[in-house]
């Protein structure tokens, strides 16, 4: 996969999820996800990655450049012990 609109498509696909499904999970639009894929949008801010590597728990390297494996040991761990994803969610952008 050499772009990330097919990489987050390959990721997306493989759970079995529509787009909707994914916009959902992510707190993004089914539109937003839709121009990621179709290359219309760039590659997302850094929140948005991280939001989308872990609704599809894939490694950030991976979707946001192509490196190395997709997983790591078949799942996606969250990265911060000390700061579950919901609580993450919740903060405001200057907060993350």
């Amino acid at each position: 996969m050499s772009t990330f609109a097919e990489r987050l498509r390959q990721a997306r696909l493989l759970r079995r999820w529509t787009q909707k499904d994914l916009a959902q999970a992510c707190g993004l639009s089914q539109g937003a996800i839709g121009n990621y894929e179709s290359g219309s949008r760039a590659c997302p801010s850094a929140d948005i990655l991280i939001r989308l590597t872990y609704a599809l728990q894939v490694l950030p390297a991976w979707l946001g450049a192509g490196a190395g494996p997709m997983f790591s040991d078949g799942k996606q761990d969250w990265p911060f012990d000390s700061v579950a994803f919901a609580d993450y969610m919740k903060l405001s952008l200057a907060e993350k």
